[in-house]
């Protein structure tokens, strides 16, 4: 059989180039601006986006007070922002982030937020449609509390925190920097916080919270003496108080690592470590043992793929990766209940969820389909052994729920519970205690972040964070 033939492409409007899918035998167009990507032939020419963005908008807080420039942004295109916009920043800042060469000695905590908008396909690499993320992260120190962060229009971080009787400050407290993708937070223990963005220079920056905010309330640390992949956050998790892993894609997709032993970060600071893979969204971590990391992710083929670190090795190999089935159309979600026990969901391109998991050592033969539509990526949480609870966007925008409680899904495989609103992305999910649950998603219509949490008999009313989100598509 002879090589095969692409054939000719068709005309397009301008400002799109047509691309042609070998796995699908069928051209898709790209948008030279935004790089993002549709099956259907473009008939409005495609158009710069530097004319429609601009700094500015509020974020109010639920009494009214205003802080300037702080509006949610949605980071639909990779590549949407530019250090062009900055110009005006202090030439000893890089894209807004001083420049801080100390080794910081906070461990951190948590898992990575994969980041795609909605009709985009990194670069044009993979057409499939991938889901928006959340546009809200959110992580809980310890029973009662929780820390949410968003990126405002001036492309700064801001923070509000819910310690028991209610948010917190008042207003939006702003952390500086110049974030390209929504950030990832991640815990250590008490009183302890860790975030990192992709920022100026789309290098990696880090800043971290111990009793008070560090290098310094609106500076951050570099870690990356690489670009990396533009708008791609990473992911981080903690096995221990002195063991902390980083990965992130490389501008050739490959996955990065890097870690804190305790001592210091290796390879360095601002060195990684190639693992391999050519991957269209960041691979989701997850450790059910002190010495074990399993990583999954979408590739650009649009397959799952897997590899996992035992003892003291990569397996299939430092640089290999072992299919997974598929095809998918969003980044996966893991998190696991117990020791030796993990759960993989994503949605599938039949827009249903599909699961996997790994017990007692084997994986569970395929992968699971539920029912139902899904309009993102499924995110999991489990607040005790047995126990899981699924949120995702429903394609009428609502949040939808179901929870495995042990030897059956609620309300059943091919059902969801909606919780009704319209929101943008996928939610944000965290659990500070047995029974306990908080969710937050963003508004579609009008851009409040909002907020609602199971306290073990019943679900409160939505309530809004305060906030408007501007979403830049």
């Amino acid at each position: 059989m002879g090589p095969a033939i692409t054939p000719q492409p068709p005309r397009v409007t301008p400002g799109w180039t047509p691309e042609w899918s070998s796995q699908y035998n069928t051209w898709f167009y790209v948008n030279d601006y935004m790089k993002d990507s549709t099956w259907e032939v473009p008939t409005v020419p495609a158009q710069s986006p530097a004319s429609e963005r601009g700094v500015g908008g509020t974020l109010q807080n639920h009494k009214g007070a205003v802080v300037t420039g702080a509006a949610v942004l949605g980071l639909a295109a990779a590549g949407l922002l530019e250090h062009e916009r900055h110009k005006h920043e202090s030439q000893s800042q890089a894209g807004g982030f001083s420049q801080i060469s100390t080794v910081s000695t906070q461990k951190v905590s948590g898992s990575g937020l994969p980041i795609v908008g909605e009709g985009n396909s990194w670069g044009g690499v993979v057409p499939q449609y991938i889901y928006k993320p959340s546009l809200i992260s959110v992580v809980s120190w310890g029973p009662g509390r929780l820390d949410a962060f968003v990126v405002g229009t001036d492309r700064a971080l801001y923070h509000r925190a819910h310690s028991g009787g209610g948010w917190i400050p008042s207003t939006y407290e702003r952390l500086g920097g110049h974030c390209t993708c929504p950030p990832v937070v991640a815990t250590g223990g008490l009183n302890n916080l860790d975030i990192y963005v992709l920022g100026g220079e789309d290098k990696l920056w880090r800043k971290w919270w111990l009793n008070a905010w560090a290098p310094a309330m609106t500076d951050y640390q570099c870690m990356s003496d690489v670009p990396l992949l533009k708008g791609s956050p990473p992911t981080i998790i903690a096995r221990g108080l002195n063991r902390t892993d980083v990965f992130s894609l490389g501008t050739d997709r490959q996955l990065l690592h890097k870690w804190w032993d305790g001592n210091v970060w290796n390879p360095s600071l601002t060195a990684w470590q190639p693992l391999g893979g050519s991957f269209a969204s960041p691979p989701a971590v997850v450790s059910s043992t002190p010495t074990s990391l399993v990583l999954i992710g979408l590739g650009t083929d649009g397959q799952m793929h897997h590899k996992a670190f035992w003892g003291n090795a990569w397996y299939p190999s430092i640089s290999g990766w072992d299919a997974f089935g598929g095809p998918f159309i969003s980044a996966p979600n893991i998190t696991s209940w117990g020791p030796d026990r993990f759960d993989i969901f994503a949605t599938g391109a039949d827009h249903r969820m599909h699961h996997r998991w790994w017990s007692n050592g084997t994986w569970s033969q395929s992968w699971e389909v539920h029912g139902g539509t899904l309009g993102s990526m499924p995110v999991a949480v489990s607040w005790g052994r047995h126990r899981l609870d699924v949120f995702a966007r429903g394609v009428d925008g609502a949040l939808l729920h179901k929870a495995w409680e042990g030897n059956r899904w609620v309300p059943s495989q091919h059902e969801w519970e909606s919780h009704g609103g319209s929101f943008h992305g996928a939610p944000a999910a965290v659990c500070w205690g047995p029974n306990r649950i908080d969710v937050l998603a963003v508004a579609e219509a009008d851009g409040d972040p909002q907020h609602k949490a199971w306290s073990g008999a019943s679900w409160t009313p939505w309530e809004t964070l305060g906030g408007k989100a501007l979403f830049l598509e």
